[in-house]
């Protein structure tokens, strides 16, 4: 049985053209396993823990969880953030966010993430 996973990329369009221009042919490798592993297996890719309590609702609502996928190699370190949800047994993945990974996860714009969210 064919599993498919609709996956959109609205949101990161930008970040996912400068992954996917690096020079580093590893980087462009591991962006490129990353959607092989989500079209795979969606829940590949650990839940983010710490989500704001409005945030928390609007996904108890729609049904979904935020996932992080790390893209990792030598100097390069980034996070893609991304909504999981399923509907008439199909899986759905949104990404919301792909940035530079630092201490913590302060660059999450947790308004705008809650604006397209609906809430």
């Amino acid at each position: 049985m064919e599993r498919r996973v609709n996956i959109r990329t609205t949101n990161v369009q930008h970040e996912l053209a400068e992954l996917a221009r690096s020079p580093s042919q590893r980087v462009r490798h591991l962006l490129k396993v990353i959607f092989e592993k989500i079209q795979e297996n969606p829940a590949a890719y650990p839940e983010i823990d710490e989500v704001p309590e409005d945030i928390d609702s609007i996904l108890l609502e729609l049904g979904g969880v935020l996932r992080k996928a790390p893209l990792v190699h030598q100097k390069h370190d980034y996070r893609l953030i991304y909504l999981h949800w399923k509907e008439a047994n199909r899986a759905f993945v949104e990404f919301q966010f792909i940035f530079q990974r630092r201490a913590g996860y302060e660059r999450i714009d947790w308004d705008l993430l809650s604006k397209r969210l609906g809430g």
